[in-house]
């Protein structure tokens, strides 16, 4: 059996770690000045994306930020001086479509957490 190198395995997670989340580096610090700019943030998303967005949520109450899950019975309305945090893998599922067009009606901040920047979703987010 051939014996595994642990450094050179280190070495190897580090350097494709790196190449993933240097290009992150600027779109994280976008979010997390949105983050301490809003009065309230807003975390939207289905299926395990929403999962996510619940572990989010829950980091934010944890450090004093004014956070709600859309959907939930005891959300409040989001308001332009608010922040809506979606996450959709695909950007195609509907109902997080639905609630980005209502956050833009709204006129609050739009962040999209997404694999595909051209979906449907991103291209809504963007449009004014």
């Amino acid at each position: 059996m051939k014996s595994l190198n642990f450094n050179k395995i280190k070495k190897e997670v580090e350097r494709e770690l790196e190449n993933v989340l240097e290009p992150l580096g600027k779109q994280v610090d976008k979010i997390v000045k949105l983050i301490l700019s809003k009065k309230s943030i807003f975390l939207a998303g289905q299926g395990r994306s929403k999962i996510v967005a619940e572990a989010f949520a829950m980091r934010l109450v944890q450090l004093g930020f004014k956070t709600f899950i859309v959907g939930e019975a005891t959300t409040p309305a989001i308001t332009s001086k608010d922040l809506l945090i979606a996450i959709s893998g695909s950007g195609k599922t509907p109902i997080t479509y639905e609630i980005v067009k209502q956050a833009k009606k709204s006129k609050s901040k739009i962040c999209l957490i997404t694999a595909d920047k051209k979906s449907k979703t991103a291209k809504e987010r963007k449009k004014h």
